[in-house]
Formats: structure tokens, sequence, C-alpha cells
């Protein structure tokens, strides 16, 4: 996907999903990962079926529950699904997304910004990457975030991979050329 919406140097950031995948994932920050769903608008509904459908098997069961936290929970999956559900055709990015919700719940380790992105200002929330200990938060430090980082297709990949080599030294990634790989893939127009 870099390599379309990336401009004429685009860069893709491979992400150690690991810290997301964790048995017993820390609340703090806030945040949540899922995995995007690549699904035609049949698939979709096919899927929703399935939750109906379990939904009316477990009536009892959800009667018996907080109808407060059933609804948070009913309106939580249906927010997920809006943000990670992608058409089939984008199956190869195996993409994750991080979401926030600061008008859900908010969390004092989120930074927020106000940033112009692309010509528009807007609030950016920002992960601290760094270990949160006393939260039980680990893993979310640049060394053991980035898996690797891929670049191109460009016309000067060689500044490229030493201005992000020099970035992940500074960041205390141990050889930092090892995790650079530079994409000879072209980019029709």
């Amino acid at each position: 996907m870099w390599r379309a919406y990336g401009g004429m140097n685009g860069v893709a950031l491979v992400m150690n999903n690991a810290p997301f995948q964790a048995t017993e994932p820390s609340d703090v920050l806030k945040i949540y990962a899922s995995p995007v769903a690549y699904f035609d608008a049949q698939k979709f509904a096919e899927k929703f079926g399935e939750i109906v459908r379990n939904i009316e098997d477990e009536a009892s069961f959800l009667k018996q529950q907080d109808q407060e936290e059933i609804k948070a929970r009913i309106f939580r999956m249906l927010a997920f699904a809006a943000v990670c559900t992608k058409h089939p055709g984008f199956t190869e990015e195996v993409e994750w997304r991080v979401l926030h919700a600061p008008w859900w719940e908010s969390s004092a380790y989120l930074k927020k910004e106000i940033e112009v992105v692309q010509g528009v200002p807007q609030p950016v929330y920002k992960i601290p990457l760094k270990d949160i200990p006393e939260a039980g938060l680990f893993g979310i430090t640049i060394p053991a975030l980035i898996d690797r980082i891929i670049i191109g297709p460009t016309r000067d990949p060689l500044a490229i991979v030493e201005a992000f080599a020099d970035l992940l030294a500074k960041a205390d990634v141990e050889e930092p050329y090892k995790k650079i790989f530079v994409s000879n893939i072209p980019l029709r127009q």
C-alpha cells in the first residue's frame, strides 16, 4: 500500500505485533489493535449473521449480564468492524489497525497534539514508545516494535537508507542496517 500512497519516496514500517497479541494485554493506553478483515459485502453479511445467531443462542446467558456492559461491548464490536474491514483486493497487506477513541475512554499516557496532515489541522494522539513497567506495559519501544523497514521504490534509496539507519541507531536499535530493505518493485502509474 505504501508504494501507491507514499508518493515518490514511500517507506513501509513493518511492525512486530506481539505486544498487541499478549495473552494478558495492558489496557493502560486505551488503544486496541485488530487485524483487518478483507471482506466483500456478502462475506461481511455472513460474519454479521454468525454474530447475530451467537447472540440469539446465548440470550439467556446475556440476560443475566450487566446490560450497560453488553451495550458497550456490542458498540465496540460494531466500531471495530467498521474501522477494520477492507475490500478483499487489499488482502496482501495483512494489515493491523491500532484504534483509540478519546470520546470513549482516555489514557493519561497518550499525548494529544494538533498537527496539520495533508493541509488539515487535526488532533493526533501519540503513543509513548517506551515501556511503562508500573502499568505492566512492555514491548512498545522502537527496538521492540520495528521488525523491518522497506524503502521504495524511490530514486534515492541510498539517502533514505542512511537516514533511517541513523534514526534507528539513535533509538537504540542494534545493527540498524540489517532492519532496512530496499524494494525494487516498480510502481505502475
